[in-house]
């Protein structure tokens, strides 16, 4: 937590064995690791989670292809407008958007599969008032629950290479 933060830029980092923990930033505006490949996971039980940052607007991770071991959680972020994560493939736990209220659009051209955490959670969208659009073209499988719910604003979700939800054992 840092109240002073306004810009968070790692623009060589290319590799996070540990996971990646940005949560209360008062005033960060922007997070940005755009040539951000791969993201381990931490002892801690988490990949990535970015969480209550008021003024986050955006989130740049736009080259991470892979969270291997984890969860990516974004969520509490009262004035995030944008999520960059054109590149992903894969989430081996839960994959999170939620209580975002600004976020009109999530776009995962590349997503393939989701896994599922400890408590069985895969994909869950919720919360996010203005969101319109979910596009998740190329996902084939949800290994965990699958949820989306209290976006008020939705009126489109495409998922048209879904074709297994539940768990994988």
């Amino acid at each position: 937590r840092d109240r002073g933060l306004k810009e968070l830029e790692l623009v060589n980092l290319e590799s996070l064995g540990g996971g990646l923990l940005v949560h209360d930033n008062d005033v960060l505006e922007e997070l940005s690791l755009p040539t951000l490949k791969s993201v381990g996971g931490s002892e801690a039980g988490f990949g990535v989670r970015i969480h209550g940052n008021e003024n986050l607007a955006v989130v740049d991770l736009d080259a991470l292809g892979t969270v291997e071991k984890e969860d990516l959680q974004i969520h509490n972020n009262s004035s995030l407008a944008a999520i960059f994560l054109g590149s992903l493939l894969s989430v081996a736990g839960e994959f999170a958007i939620s209580s975002n209220p600004l976020l009109t659009e999530i776009s995962l051209p590349k997503l393939r599969s989701i896994g599922r955490n400890i408590n069985g959670y895969g994909l869950s969208i919720s919360g996010n008032q203005e969101l319109s659009t979910v596009e998740m073209s190329e996902l084939q499988s949800v290994d965990g629950s699958f949820s989306i719910f209290e976006n008020q604003a939705l009126r489109e979700v495409s998922l048209p290479a879904l074709r297994f939800i539940g768990a994988s054992d």
